[in-house]
């Protein structure tokens, strides 16, 4: 399943971490902080990018939890996999930004900003098995020029994200399974 939520600025996505969450704060570049387009209004609702969290079925992630090493690594390493084809598959078809008088005109990008967070339990303490993916809001549009995500891209391809990773996940898991 994956589910999204925005980061807000300010410290909206001070849960993932503190350690690389500046460049979604600020939108800056992280290595020479160059502003990556126009700042931030630095309001609290400005949305600085989405939280994409891909979690593993409670009953996959009760498998990972309770399994022995090679049980454990295997559900692990097929989760990833899914995640990984899944950002693959957004970054390809869903991420676009717009272009023209008053962002008449929808285009590609060239690439997009995220960042991957493991997490291993739920709030409650119970094994869930997750991994957040922070995803900027900025991109940088076919003229090299940073803009905006176009977010209605990326909400209302929600659904099919979400079952592509669950059958990804199903079927890596099956293939690994099998001998």
């Amino acid at each position: 399943m994956m589910s999204m939520h925005k980061l807000a600025a300010g410290d909206g996505y001070a849960y993932l971490t503190r350690q690389v969450a500046a460049v979604f704060r600020d939108g800056q570049d992280p290595v020479t902080g160059e502003p990556l387009g126009r700042r931030y209004a630095g309001r609290a609702s400005t949305v600085v990018g989405n939280d994409l969290t891909f979690t593993v079925p409670k009953s996959a992630s009760e498998l990972w939890a309770l399994g022995d090493d090679a049980t454990r690594a295997t559900v692990h390493a097929a989760h990833h996999a899914a995640v990984a084809q899944t950002l693959a598959f957004i970054e390809q078809k869903v991420v676009r930004t717009r272009v023209g008088h008053a962002g008449c005109r929808q285009v590609r990008t060239q690439g997009m900003i995220a960042a991957a967070f493991d997490h291993w339990d739920s709030r409650a303490g119970d094994p869930n098995l997750h991994t957040h993916v922070a995803l900027a809001n900025r991109v940088q549009g076919p003229d090299g020029r940073w803009r905006s995500l176009d977010g209605k891209t990326v909400y209302a391809a929600a659904v099919t994200v979400s079952e592509l990773y669950d059958v990804l996940l199903a079927d890596d898991l099956a293939s690994r399974a099998t001998p």
